[in-house]
């Protein structure tokens, strides 16, 4: 009987929520192989793997994903000696990676959970929402602006800094509908936070933001391989260099009801057509040499029929 291994990260519910059920089922069915396939952050989660160190020559094939930034220096070469192959979120990162080990690496973009995952109706009453890291100097402006008292718009934003929640599984479903009531995103690209070394790679809260149907004002990410996962149009509207034009501008912005329906409906459907963790996973096997289980053929032909279906049922509602 082949055999499965699956390590995660506890913070990754986005992909074990729905997806991790079909990646075991498909890394089961492909091959007779004993697969290892490990999830984190960064490479500080792959000293997991010397925990089963005497486990590990028992695999046919280990894989690891890492789901954030970080300097190729951090990679043990002794952890890395163990892996077969290795995706990052990052162009740029996969290919410094490469010229410094010799492990095979490989670009694999985030993704998110597009269906069944987020509220639907076009009631949003955020009319902007800001979370995490963000832009001071756009997060004061705004703060100043729209959170008095006389103001009818609403800007939601953080009011705690650190990373850390007591329960990511309703961080996340929170976090949806709270998107999913919103109309515009704050998404800045993240290269000036030192674990990204300069790169700047498309970021989760895009794919979120996108799944939800906001429209995204900020400053879009850069590097190389980019361009082409986000290249619709209003995929990021960019924010105004100067200060003084920010508030017209998202007045303006916010006025336009019948520009955010548009950028709501596309930015739902062309995330579903690209996005999906499904595409991610069928990505990952094919570059390892994997099969594609026919189950996966089929749920990303019924994600992509409900990528139709939803843009279709929110023209009519709009």
């Amino acid at each position: 009987m082949p055999r499965l291994v699956w390590g995660s990260s506890s913070q990754q519910g986005e992909i074990n929520q729905r997806n991790g059920r079909t990646l075991l089922l498909a890394l089961v069915l492909c091959h007779c192989l004993n697969v290892l396939l490990v999830i984190g952050l960064t490479p500080n989660f792959l000293q997991a793997l010397l925990t089963i160190a005497p486990l590990l020559k028992q695999f046919d094939l280990r894989i690891a994903y890492l789901l954030d930034g970080f300097k190729p220096t951090w990679l043990d070469p002794t952890i890395a000696a163990w892996l077969d192959h290795l995706f990052v979120i990052s162009q740029e990162l996969a290919t410094e990676i490469s010229k410094i080990n010799s492990i095979s690496t490989t670009f694999l973009p985030l993704g998110a959970n597009t269906t069944k995952s987020y509220a639907s109706g076009t009631h949003r009453w955020i009319d902007i929402i800001s979370y995490g890291r963000g832009n001071e100097a756009v997060h004061r402006c705004l703060q100043a602006h729209f959170n008095q008292g006389s103001i009818e718009r609403m800007y939601f934003h953080s009011t705690f800094t650190t990373g850390e929640v007591e329960n990511p599984r309703e961080h996340i479903t929170l976090m949806r509908k709270l998107l999913s009531r919103s109309k515009i995103s704050l998404c800045f690209e993240a290269s000036r936070l030192s674990r990204f070394n300069g790169h700047s790679p498309l970021l989760y809260r895009w794919f979120e933001a996108w799944a939800a149907g906001c429209t995204i004002v900020g400053k879009r990410p850069f590097e190389q391989g980019v361009q082409e996962l986000m290249d619709w149009e209003n995929s990021t509207i960019e924010i105004p260099d100067s200060p003084t034009d920010w508030i017209p501008f998202f007045e303006a912005l916010l006025a336009d009801e019948t520009t955010l329906a548009l950028n709501a409906r596309r930015n739902q459907q062309e995330c579903m057509l690209r996005h999906d963790w499904c595409y991610r996973i069928k990505t990952m096997l094919t570059t390892v040499g994997l099969p594609v289980p026919e189950a996966l053929h089929e749920a990303i032909t019924q994600l992509q029929a409900e990528a139709i279906n939803t843009y279709n049922v929110l023209r009519l509602s709009a």
